[in-house]
């Protein structure tokens, strides 16, 4: 008898033992990617702390090669909790924009629009949701973290630069390129004799040697009633850096005063932000400073662009200051060419 007990004490021992190492195993298999994710996170938060600007995130050592990078979709693992990443507002939260009920949600916008790569959503002021832009999704600067810190952030591996792209050679047969949006082209009659190296540059962004999304940060996001559309040319490759300033050892001035339907880069710099003018006489308060590349090649370009100014558009830092499009006109540059002509034999129907 008491062999017995001994026995069936034993085997009970035993089957314990395995059932313990059956759940130890499978806990290992279900909480194992979670706690991969939080430890990355957490070397992220560490690599991160301190860098308040985008600007500064990108200075230095690429951080791409310490942390894992960012998801290609909504993964909620990967969300930053108390903490705002930082970067250049594409959409706005709010009252007067975004709001959803959860992170992924927010999250889910981001990815839906083409040129954001960061989020930030704000469960403390009624779901408020911010989509950004960072030249480099993979290292996003901080504006702020912590405890105290309502907000709750993600990157997504998208829209940004690909250093490692190749730049295509120019095709200086293209002398048309649209610009291509939603709501109809604006078609640009290239002017090399204006400023080459600028028409170069754009000459490279419709180039067919490019993938898909080569111009995956371009759109239009400022008008001003009677004066401009203005937009970005950002995309996956090196922007253009030369003006009529450079290289020449001072500055040469633009071929004319800005006419309606001219068309520059804006701030007097080189790119990638790019404006078309739309005053009915020329710009003489521009002076010639701008270098101006490209001109609209039609009437009906001119009006679209007319059109686009028009779309809601808001003042956020208040009256006498810039106007911006409520919702960012995403764009492309496409190449334009002409139809071949007609033989004499088709012409006349033979």
């Amino acid at each position: 008898m008491q062999t017995t007990r001994v026995l069936l004490l034993g085997t009970l021992l035993v089957a314990g033992l395995f059932i313990v190492a059956i759940l130890l195993q499978h806990e290992h298999l279900v909480a194992g990617p979670s706690q991969r994710s939080r430890t990355a996170m957490a070397s992220e938060v560490a690599g991160q702390r301190g860098r308040t600007s985008s600007k500064q995130s990108r200075a230095g050592t690429d951080n791409s090669a310490r942390s894992p990078p960012p998801p290609t979709l909504c993964n909620t693992s990967t969300f930053i909790v108390h903490t705002e990443l930082d970067g250049s507002v594409v959409k706005e939260g709010g009252s007067d924009g975004l709001a959803f009920a959860s992170a992924a949600e927010c999250c889910g916008a981001c990815m839906r629009l083409r040129s954001c790569n960061v989020w930030v959503w704000n469960s403390a002021s009624s779901g408020a949701c911010w989509l950004k832009h960072t030249q480099d999704p993979r290292s996003p600067g901080r504006r702020g973290e912590g405890a105290g810190v309502p907000w709750t952030s993600g990157a997504l591996l998208k829209a940004y630069r690909l250093p490692e792209a190749p730049l295509p050679v120019a095709d200086r047969t293209l002398d048309t390129v649209a610009i291509h949006t939603s709501v109809g082209d604006i078609r640009l009659r290239l002017r090399p004799d204006w400023h080459a190296a600028s028409v170069d540059s754009v000459r490279r962004l419709a180039s067919p040697d490019l993938a898909a999304g080569a111009c995956s940060s371009c759109e239009f996001y400022r008008v001003e009633f009677g004066f401009l559309l203005q937009g970005t040319l950002r995309g996956v490759l090196p922007p253009n850096d030369q003006t009529g300033c450079t290289p020449a050892p001072a500055c040469q001035p633009g071929p004319r005063l800005m006419q309606r339907g001219d068309v520059g880069w804006a701030g007097g710099g080189a790119g990638p932000d790019f404006f078309i003018y739309l005053g009915a006489t020329p710009a003489s308060w521009l002076k010639r400073d701008h270098t101006v590349w490209a001109e609209v090649a039609d009437e009906a370009s001119l009006a679209l662009a007319e059109r686009i100014v028009n779309l809601p558009s808001h003042t956020p830092g208040g009256v006498g200051t810039m106007r911006f499009l409520k919702d960012r006109l995403e764009v492309d540059v496409v190449a334009v060419r002409a139809a071949p002509a007609l033989s004499t034999s088709t012409a006349a129907g033979v």
